[in-house]
């Protein structure tokens, strides 16, 4: 698999589908009395797996090679804990 566009066209749909399904979570959560923490994990995850998606199909990945995929990293293992305990 030499053609990396395809691979890297593949990985910026995921990215974009999970920050889509991850979104649909935040309007259930504003309904109740929301868990700040979880709350702002899955608004991270899914602003992160927005940003990362583009970046990723932009090619621009030496900007966000660090900070997005840490920050996407944080975004989900913040609210595990809490979803555990729940």
């Amino acid at each position: 698999m030499n053609d990396r566009s395809t691979a890297l066209l593949l990985i910026a749909v995921a990215l974009a589908g999970y920050g889509v399904y991850v979104a649909g979570y935040v309007p259930a959560m504003l309904v109740g009395q929301p868990v700040p923490v979880l709350l702002l994990g899955f608004v991270l995850q899914a602003v992160c797996a927005r940003r990362l998606s583009l970046d990723n199909r932009r090619g621009n990945l030496r900007v966000s090679r660090v900070t997005a995929p840490g920050a996407f990293g944080t975004a989900n293992a913040v609210p595990l804990p809490v979803e555990v305990r729940a």
